[in-house]
């Protein structure tokens, strides 16, 4: 069976659901936010809320031998599938899946969607390393993009959706660590556009992101990723549909696709600022209207899926690509906070691999990044959803760790805690 990204979302992604479940804002008034009325639960910062999407999500009507699987054989395990993900990938990566699976480890994710991420050619130490990050329109694309790019790149995708800005932020990090990376696409919008509104007040609604914590939150990862030394590339969200479906409590939820261009005009402005490549994938593939979206009015059928990767791979390809020996800060991950601060190590490093004396990175006026700084120590606990239907006497709910700003992490950060339980008798 081979997966497309929507009906892959669904096996594996619960929070996928919530992306789908924050959709409807209208943007003619962004300083309304802060008067908004609407107190709605906002995506994965708040877990512990069970939001129901609108409408049907993503079912997965296109032809499955239309969308190219990773390089799974037939008569490979399971196992083989996990081990080949775990040799591929860092073991910070592991987590990805498995808290947004609300899963206890990650040999408990489903190994077929764990496929989805490997690469169809071998990763090769002659070819430069491309890593792709951002939400799920990426997911859509993948399958193409990767395989324009195969025979050029080692490509690189997070193996989850990354939702939010906010959420890239939080994993920013650990997304790097597999590199160095000589070049990092960004895809994100389309989940920070999504929000609610009142029926009867059409000017008080609440965006998951209001615009002016979008702008900064790119500055910022973009910054951090130019850091690297890596070109970077950010895709521009794809139109939507606006959503259609009987509000809820008075309440409408949705992704309007006038909200969707307000940040992608925010995307232009940082990306002249900081003087990042910008690729529009409809306007070199199709006209909007030509765009063949699936259900949920958000995301694309197969050709659809396969066109915006061919646009952007030909995109990419017309850009002029950096030398392999230009130098970057070859940065780890911070360390756990302790005594009030963490710390990480920056080497002066080039594509090729080799480690080269920090006199280099100066020369090429590349600030050396803070190897300090200061941080609180993160508090961790468990949340635990609602319980499932009762079936053959026995019923289930999902139990996830998080911070204290109720982003999802891994199950060993809430060790030590008693966990609630994850299934009983009914």
């Amino acid at each position: 069976m081979i997966l497309d990204y929507r009906s892959y979302s669904l096996i594996t992604f619960s929070s996928f659901v919530l992306l789908v479940a924050f959709q409807n804002c209208s943007p003619k008034n962004e300083s309304s936010l802060a008067e908004s009325s609407v107190t709605l639960p906002l995506g994965p910062e708040t877990p512990e809320e069970d939001v129901e999407p609108n409408g049907p999500l993503g079912t997965p009507t296109q032809n499955p031998e239309n969308v190219p699987d990773g390089p799974v054989k037939p008569s490979q395990s399971d196992a083989d599938i996990r081990a080949e993900f775990k040799r591929l990938f860092p073991a910070s990566w592991l987590d990805m899946p498995q808290t947004q699976l609300g899963l206890d480890s990650f040999d408990a994710v489903p190994a077929k969607s764990l496929s989805y991420y490997l690469p169809t050619v071998p990763y090769s130490s002659r070819k430069p390393n491309v890593l792709s990050i951002g939400d799920s329109i990426s997911l859509c694309y993948l399958p193409y993009l990767r395989q324009q790019l195969s025979d050029r790149y080692n490509y690189y995708r997070i193996p989850h959706n990354g939702a939010s800005t906010e959420n890239g932020l939080n994993w920013l990090d650990v997304y790097l660590e597999a590199g160095p990376f000589e070049t990092v696409i960004v895809n994100w919008g389309l989940h920070d556009s999504s929000g609610f509104r009142r029926v009867s007040e059409t000017q008080r609604y609440k965006h998951k992101t209001d615009l002016v914590t979008y702008r900064q939150r790119l500055i910022d990862m973009l910054t951090r990723i130019k850091a690297t030394g890596a070109r970077v590339v950010f895709i521009l969200s794809t139109p939507t549909r606006d959503p259609v479906g009987a509000p809820v409590n008075g309440v409408e939820k949705g992704t309007w696709n006038e909200d969707v261009q307000a940040r992608n005009s925010v995307a232009r402005e940082v990306a002249a600022l900081l003087r990042i490549e910008l690729i529009d994938p409809v306007d070199r593939a199709n006209h909007p209207e030509d765009l063949v979206f699936s259900s949920d009015r958000l995301h694309f059928e197969a050709e659809t899926c396969r066109t915006l990767g061919g646009s952007i791979a030909r995109a990419l390809d017309r850009k002029q690509e950096l030398p392999l020996e230009r130098p970057f800060w070859k940065l780890t991950a911070w360390s756990e906070c302790s005594g009030g601060r963490k710390v990480r190590a920056a080497t002066c490093s080039r594509f090729d691999g080799s480690q080269r004396p920090a006199s280099e990175c100066s020369a090429a006026n590349l600030a050396q990044p803070a190897r300090v700084s200061s941080c609180q120590p993160e508090a961790y606990r468990w949340v635990a959803r609602g319980w499932g239907a009762c079936r053959n006497n026995s019923r289930s709910r999902i139990v996830r760790c998080i911070n204290s700003r109720g982003t999802i992490k891994g199950d060993i950060k809430c060790q030590g805690q008693p966990k609630p339980a994850t299934n009983e008798a009914c």
